[in-house]
């Protein structure tokens, strides 16, 4: 609440950013976008696999932050979305651990426990260390964040190759 209610700023940002500058979702809304489509896949996992008890608060959570920190990381203002500064030097996985962190701090008596995994989402999302993943998944959740983040990235691509293929962006 206190990033998407409290902080007109901050979802407007939200809201303008890309979710990347060349790959998946590099348009304007694109990460909120994204993010959204993300949200839905974990809605989904949690529906269908109910006897791995993920704990859906958490891992939409997680689907709705794990990029955040591209609104600091990318400049949307820019035609081509370059990073800021603090961006192109320390990337949009610690920017959004940073962001996220503080929020949690202003939050009196928020439990340890599940900022620590909410964090834990947050640097792990992108799987594999060869992936930019400062961490590895350990928790279900984040598994199950990893892979959405992926379809969503994957499907983007197989959507915009076959609106090349068509000419007109019509899939069929």
């Amino acid at each position: 609440k206190r990033l998407f209610g409290d902080n007109e700023s901050f979802r407007g940002a939200y809201a303008a950013s890309p979710a990347a500058q060349f790959m998946h979702h590099a348009y304007r809304h694109g990460l909120l976008e994204h993010s959204v489509e993300v949200a839905r896949l974990c809605e989904a996992a949690c529906d269908r696999l109910p006897e791995w008890g993920l704990n859906r608060d958490l891992l939409l959570a997680g689907a709705l932050l794990h990029d955040v920190g591209k609104t600091a990381e990318i400049d949307s203002s820019r035609p081509d979305f370059g990073f800021t500064l603090e961006g192109g030097f320390v990337g949009h996985v610690f920017l959004g651990l940073e962001m996220v962190r503080q929020e949690i701090r202003e939050v009196e008596g928020f439990p340890e426990d599940l900022a620590a995994a909410l964090l834990h989402l947050i640097v792990s999302h992108h799987s594999r260390k060869e992936w930019g993943a400062p961490v590895l998944p350990a928790l279900p959740e984040a598994i199950v964040l990893g892979k959405c983040d992926q379809i969503s990235a994957e499907l983007y691509y197989v959507r915009e190759a076959r609106a090349q293929a068509t000419g007109d962006g019509f899939v069929s």
